[in-house]
């Protein structure tokens, strides 16, 4: 005689209350929500390191900037610094190693300037805002005619756009 023969007393059991909202999550949606709650923590995460680095990365641009203009700045009166300078000493040659410098120390945090002088316009298009065109028969094809501020990167990344007048031929005049 098998046990299914005899069935349960049912009388023997008290009914109970259930929980009106009982909700049995498998495992698969546990993770799920777990993977979700992370997934925003790491994004949070990763907005921070972001704002951080930008925050890091504007005035490390900037210093590269003022690098670059002072780098002209030098180039422009380097006759005249030459000039006063010659009974008390070099002027002119202690300002450029000083510039020298802060390139060099620029270039070893990863930080490289970029000087597009002469440079096509497609070679720069993605890298520059440009401020003005300047219209010359001395210009063959459009290239960058004068650098106001150079093209900085980071590591291989551009994180300051240079700003640049293009030079371009003369317009031809078509005839009607």
């Amino acid at each position: 005689m098998s046990s299914s023969d005899k069935f349960p007393d049912w009388s023997a059991f008290s009914e109970r209350n259930v929980p009106e909202k009982f909700e049995l999550l498998s495992p698969a949606s546990e993770i799920s929500a777990d993977l979700q709650r992370f997934s925003a923590k790491l994004k949070e995460a990763k907005e921070a390191v972001d704002k951080t680095r930008e925050e890091i990365l504007e005035p490390l641009a900037q210093q590269a900037v003022f690098v670059f203009k002072l780098s002209q700045a030098l180039e422009l009166y380097q006759a005249d610094l030459q000039q006063i300078s010659r009974p008390k000493g070099d002027i002119y040659r202690h300002f450029r190693v000083i510039k020298d410098q802060m390139q060099e120390a620029l270039l070893n945090k990863g930080v490289e300037i970029i000087i597009p002088l002469g440079m096509s316009f497609d070679e720069v298009v993605d890298f520059v805002e440009i401020q003005h065109w300047r219209h010359h028969e001395d210009y063959t094809s459009e290239t960058v005619a004068e650098v106001l501020e150079p093209i900085i990167k980071y590591y291989g990344n551009v994180i300051k756009l240079g700003r640049v007048v293009m030079g371009a031929p003369l317009e031809q005049e078509t005839n009607s």
